[in-house]
């Protein structure tokens, strides 16, 4: 009898633990020993700054996350993020050269594939953001070796990275010139960038595209006001020069950015080009 309660009390147990909801949790590291708080949802994680935040019993969902550096400056990383069941790791990276932070997950990369034609995008599960400028703008965090998105470039461009733009022409000419982005396939591109949540995985699809087509002014500015932030817009719009239909209408594009820093900065890039 004794052996039966006991067989029975271990079922109950068993039985007890497999219909609990499988805990979430999360930790922030930082890469370079620094301190720092972490909120979610507003919620500060922990009282005193350090170097490893971790913060359990989560559901998992998107959280909006608050990083900041106990540093003279206090460097804020502001974004968000989703945590999946189970451990979720992350890691800070502080750049005191340009006070920026730089949130990326240290778990094994989950791609999402999107197609369009016989092109395929590929995303990423890295976090990135921004730090606060002068005027209220903010400073987007480039795509570099250090973003594996950029990095794997799914779209075999279409053309050089420099070629000779496009001129009117007539004949058997003018039936093998390069033709600007069907309107069709220009929405699917704005489709696929405008459903992205950051800022850095809506400039790496953009760039992908872009230089898979021929896009005209008119699209490239449609296209850059996809973006929030000014560096973004400009670094965008410096890559895409060379895939330009209609490079000479280039100076439409300046209605783009809020300041007038960014416009000069276009132009001597846009003469710059012009003048190699």
């Amino acid at each position: 009898m004794k052996k039966y309660f006991i067989m029975v009390f271990t079922v109950l147990c068993y039985t007890f633990a497999a219909t609990q909801p499988p805990q979430t949790a999360v930790t922030f590291q930082s890469k370079g020993h620094e301190h720092f708080w972490v909120y979610l949802n507003k919620q500060l994680q922990n009282t005193h700054a350090d170097e490893v935040v971790i913060a359990k019993d989560l559901a998992p969902r998107t959280y909006q996350i608050t990083i900041v550096m106990d540093n003279r400056q206090k460097t804020t990383l502001k974004t968000k993020i989703t945590l999946h069941t189970g451990a979720n790791n992350f890691e800070v990276a502080y750049i005191p050269q340009n006070n920026r932070l730089i949130l990326t997950t240290t778990d094994k990369y989950a791609q999402t594939s999107y197609t369009m034609g016989n092109m395929s995008y590929q995303k990423t599960s890295q976090y990135k953001s921004n730090m606060q400028r002068p005027h209220n703008t903010y400073q987007q965090a480039p795509v570099s070796a250090q973003n594996p998105a950029y990095n794997r470039q799914s779209i075999p461009p279409r053309k050089p990275a420099h070629v000779a733009h496009p001129t009117a022409s007539h004949g058997t000419a003018a039936l093998n010139a390069p033709r600007p982005c069907h309107e069709k396939d220009f929405l699917e591109i704005k489709h696929l960038i405008q459903k992205e949540t950051f800022e850095d995985t809506k400039l790496t699809i953009a760039k992908q595209a872009t230089s898979a087509e021929w896009l005209t002014v008119d699209q490239l500015s449609e296209i850059a006001m996809l973006f929030t932030y000014e560096d973004t817009k400009l670094q965008y719009l410096k890559f895409a020069y060379d895939f330009c239909y209609d490079p000479n209408k280039y100076y439409k594009l300046n209605k783009v950015f809020t300041y007038s820093s960014s416009i000069d900065e276009l132009n001597e890039f846009v003469q710059a080009k012009r003048s190699r």
